[in-house]
């Protein structure tokens, strides 16, 4: 049914356990319900397509198109031809062609790395936005719509505002509501279910059948800071199922980048020295700090919270490892 309307997602597909992502969906179940504008911010991988296509399937409008645009990956001299369509032009006896504003009608469309629009360019989506008119390029009547518009960005929007690369109207135009989404490293409670997830949708699309992945594996997978979000995180698993012969994933199948990360099962694994229980546990603990200094570019006070301690603690045992 919601693929006759463009998309391929629901909020079904949002797959996590984590609060922070529990509150999101409930945002969007809300949010859902109205014709708002919306700005998604998150960055490359943390599933703004997914967010942006269960808001539509969510709404009253899902029986009516779902159009989505990369601002991004279109060159800004042909971005308002595609956008706003081009009128007949007589002397070339060239057809009308709708722009995918006019194919959103009545329907939803997606902007997405919406900054990639030039300056001149926002000052006609905000029009667009707050009168619903448009007009074709070469046209001389504007052209009524019914769309509601999302927009989505993977840096930060103030950022983007301060730097005058994102009109300050437009964007306050755009975050009537703002969805905020985490990276994958704040909500490591979803990592699991996300490999569950991902282990059944390859086992129905790949000639391969895996039943779990190996301890080893998972503490690497828990410890990593995975900079591609979740987008990576499907990756890795799609190459350690090119690369395991068995029904089980090992740590030779995942990407040697993520299997290398710190050297963690070194630090985690027990060796042929024999270590006492105090050793192992000090070895264990200063390998997670270090893991997270590393996750938090070394600012004190996010990697003690992240580890669930003071500053003052963490600056103890930083001193105690030889970690400053």
């Amino acid at each position: 049914m919601y693929r006759k309307n463009n998309t391929i997602f629901t909020i079904d597909d949002l797959i996590s356990q984590s609060s922070v992502m529990e509150e999101i969906k409930n945002k969007i179940h809300k949010v859902s319900n109205t014709d708002s504008t919306i700005l998604i911010n998150g960055e490359t991988g943390t599933g703004k397509e997914i967010v942006a296509q269960s808001i539509h399937n969510l709404s009253k409008r899902y029986t009516q198109p779902f159009v989505s645009v990369n601002c991004g990956d279109i060159p800004s001299n042909f971005l308002e031809h595609f956008l706003f369509g081009t009128e007949k032009d007589n002397l070339t006896a060239s057809p009308d062609i709708l722009g995918m504003l006019e194919q959103a009608n009545g329907g939803t469309i997606f902007l997405d790395e919406i900054s990639a629009l030039d300056i001149k360019l926002q000052a006609k989506l905000l029009k667009v936005i707050e009168d619903k008119l448009i007009r074709r390029v070469g046209g001389k009547q504007d052209i009524h719509l019914n769309i509601r518009v999302l927009a989505a960005t993977n840096e930060s929007p103030d950022k983007l505002v301060r730097e005058r690369i994102l009109r300050e109207d437009l964007y306050y135009r755009l975050s009537v509501f703002q969805l905020d989404l985490p990276r994958l490293s704040e909500r490591k409670e979803d990592i699991t279910p996300l490999i569950r997830y991902f282990i059944e949708f390859y086992n129905r699309h790949m000639q391969i059948k895996i039943e779990k992945l190996n301890d080893q594996v998972l503490i690497v997978f828990q410890q990593y800071n995975w900079p591609g979000n979740v987008r990576e995180l499907k990756n890795a698993i799609e190459t350690a199922y090119n690369n395991a012969n068995t029904n089980e994933i090992n740590l030779n199948d995942i990407p040697a980048k993520i299997r290398n990360y710190s050297n963690v099962l070194e630090k985690i694994t027990l060796s042929e020295n024999n270590f006492n229980l105090k050793d192992k546990v000090e070895e264990y603990e200063k390998s997670l700090i270090m893991i997270e200094l590393n996750n938090t570019g070394k600012k004190l006070a996010e990697t003690a919270r992240k580890l669930g301690i003071s500053k003052q603690l963490l600056k103890y045992k930083m001193g105690k490892y030889e970690l400053r």
